[in-house]
């Protein structure tokens, strides 16, 4: 966790200036966060290609691909614990989502799900009625379901959070958005809450 809320102390896109503008500004520029997709962009088709990438060579270029994901996603992931309403920190952060490996392992979409459906909780328990946090769970959901072999543990523990969530804010609608998406879910995949404590 501590990880995910600190910044590294050299921006991996080389780009400081956008960094701080998107953190200074509550998360909520759209200039910065586009300059950063547009960086972004440029280094990956680098690393991909197998050139050089910020001065280094083109033989790690798969993993350092995928190091420059996970490093905006954990700046994405701090603005969002910032500013818990950033429409645009959540815009760039399915954004980058899109863009990571087409194919990736079930176990990992699954781990993903749980892990998003967390930050939205979380952001949601930090500022009530965030429809932009809970569209993002329902978003989240939704993507896991339309891909291949979803496990039903998976949609169990989104369901849990969900379930505790609802407990905690009985009355606030965005948390039921998200609870809605994941029973939807639940019901397109056949699955019965009720095995993790669900009542009827």
């Amino acid at each position: 966790a501590a990880a995910a809320t600190a910044l590294p102390p050299a921006d991996p896109l080389a780009s400081p200036a956008s960094r701080a503008v998107a953190m200074l500004s509550g998360g909520q520029s759209y200039s910065a966060w586009n300059f950063r997709k547009r960086r972004l962009v440029l280094l990956l088709q680098q690393a991909r290609s197998g050139g050089d990438y910020i001065g280094q060579r083109g033989e790690d270029s798969p993993c350092e691909a995928e190091a420059l994901l996970g490093a905006e996603l954990r700046l994405s992931e701090l603005a969002i614990r910032s500013f818990p309403k950033s429409h645009e920190a959540w815009a760039h952060r399915r954004w980058l989502m899109a863009l990571r490996n087409p194919d990736p392992p079930a176990a990992s979409l699954d781990a993903e799900l749980v892990a998003e459906m967390r930050l939205s909780l979380r952001a949601i328990d930090q500022r009530r009625a965030n429809y932009h946090a809970a569209r993002h769970a329902a978003r989240a959901v939704r993507a896991r379901v339309a891909q291949p072999a979803c496990a039903a543990a998976a949609i169990d523990a989104v369901a849990a959070l969900t379930r505790s969530a609802s407990a905690r804010a009985s009355g606030d609608a965005s948390v039921l958005f998200a609870r809605r998406a994941v029973v939807r879910a639940a019901c397109s995949l056949r699955l019965d809450l009720r095995r993790g404590g669900e009542t009827p």
